[in-house]
């Protein structure tokens, strides 16, 4: 376990800008020894039947000095997040590997940092501010797996999450972020964990996966689909995208963004309409992943229409202008997930 603040002045929105280099480069070592698994049961199996044992977490925080909690320091942070992860479902157990047992093992690094934000969205310090404000949680969550689960041995996963810090909160700051950091580091880790599982499967193991729980196992196959582009895939995520619950419909709702199959600008239009933010936000950047001038024109009628969120029309603005700003530089990669 390694704790670090940073020094220096303005901390900006992206608060996690610098966390990459505070990831580890190499896989993490157990730092428990481990009883040698049955070599005849590969990792990918091994996972399917037992879940996957945990070795070790680390924690690494990387808070400015003006963010620093009394009473919150990385020793806190990770014996909660060593227990936290024990309830994570597909993890087998934490701690060195049971004699005989044939799981495949994981090591566990994650990387924390907050920030608080005015109204503004510009940063200022944590202990002593007034008022209501909002506090940026960034999460990085590295998986190692021990050995690689069919051909990966690394994911990484990330959460920036803008929570609400209501000034009677804050008699109880220490209470406050640790619980807001728990959440969204076991959301990541959670996330990571699936990543692996999904890259050792075959396009014919995610689509099981899609039609039925578990539901971090249906978020996995989902992401997978998106990133390995998919089509097979395609009325199946856009069941999951019509899911009443939050988390699989957002993941399910990128995943068509990134396969572009014109026949599902139904469900996304559809879900724009719904009063879950988190849901009708996915849905519009999932639109702006198209690219055509008739989403375009819909993106447009989501950002004049004064009906909507404001937030809404806001994000709607954000994706028209990042689409000019594309244009004019002759394309170039989106910025916007």
């Amino acid at each position: 376990m390694r704790s670090s603040c940073r020094t220096g002045g303005s901390w900006t929105f992206a608060i996690l800008a610098g966390m990459g280099a505070c990831a580890r480069s190499a896989p993490i070592a157990p730092a428990l020894p481990i009883a040698p698994a049955s070599p005849l049961v590969p990792p990918a199996v091994a996972v399917e039947r037992d879940g996957v044992q945990v070795l070790d977490v680390e924690l690494e925080l990387a808070c400015p000095p003006d963010q620093e909690v009394a009473g919150l320091g990385a020793a806190d942070l990770q014996r909660a997040l060593a227990a936290d992860v024990t309830s994570i479902e597909g993890v087998a157990g934490v701690g060195a590997l049971p004699t005989g047992q044939a799981r495949a093992a994981v090591g566990v690094h994650v990387t924390v940092a907050w920030q608080s934000l005015d109204a503004d969205r510009s940063p200022q310090p944590l202990e002593g501010s007034l008022g209501d404000t909002t506090l940026l949680v960034s999460v990085e969550a590295q998986v190692d797996a021990i050995p690689a689960v069919g051909d990966r041995a690394r994911a990484v996963r990330r959460i920036d999450a803008p929570v609400p810090l209501p000034e009677e909160r804050r008699h109880d700051l220490a209470a406050f972020v640790q619980s807001r950091v728990r959440m969204a580091a076991r959301t990541a880790i959670t996330d990571a964990l699936g990543e692996l599982w999904a890259s050792a499967r075959s396009d014919a193991d995610l689509l099981a996966a899609l039609a039925a729980p578990p539901v971090w196992r249906q978020m996995a196959a989902a992401r997978e689909a998106g990133e390995r582009h998919l089509e097979r895939a395609t009325e199946a995520l856009e069941k999951l995208a019509d899911s009443s619950r939050r988390d699989p419909a957002v993941v399910a709702l990128a995943a068509l963004g990134r396969l572009h199959v014109p026949a599902s600008l139904p469900t996304l239009l559809r879900r724009i309409d719904t009063h879950d933010f988190a849901i009708a936000d996915a849905a519009l950047q999932a639109l702006g992943d198209f690219g055509t001038p008739d989403v375009t024109a819909r993106i447009e009628a989501v950002a004049a229409d004064e009906e909507r969120p404001a937030l809404l029309r806001a994000r709607a603005r954000w994706l028209l202008d990042v689409r000019a700003a594309g244009r004019k530089d002759g394309g170039g990669e989106r910025t916007f997930r």
